[in-house]
């Protein structure tokens, strides 16, 4: 075998094949690459919605503990019967009273 058809046989597909992979990987990078820059961009706008939720959710967590405990005060104070007796009643709505000597 020549060093000319040995390049034809051999070499030229072999480079072919090689130049077809490696087109294969740049544009399979450059999609994911976008793909990633998207998704970045994405978490980011997330990220931002997501902050003030939590600040908000901390703020409701102290709120709750502190009416946790002032229930718990009222509990010790009140005892635990009249406590669940008070919250089982329905609570009263104040209607309006007209006076009927008008």
């Amino acid at each position: 075998m020549t060093v000319k058809t040995y390049q034809h046989k051999l070499i030229k597909p072999f480079i072919k094949r090689l130049r077809k992979i490696v087109d294969i990987v740049v544009t399979q990078y450059n999609k994911l690459f976008r793909e990633v820059k998207q998704l970045r961009k994405e978490v980011f706008s997330l990220k931002q919605y997501i902050n003030p939720l939590e600040d908000e959710v901390i703020l409701l967590r102290n709120e709750n503990r502190k009416f946790r405990n002032q229930l718990s005060k009222l509990s010790k104070i009140l005892g635990k019967d009249e406590m669940k007796e008070m919250l089982e009643k329905p609570i009263r709505k104040k209607g309006k009273t007209y006076d009927k000597q008008r």
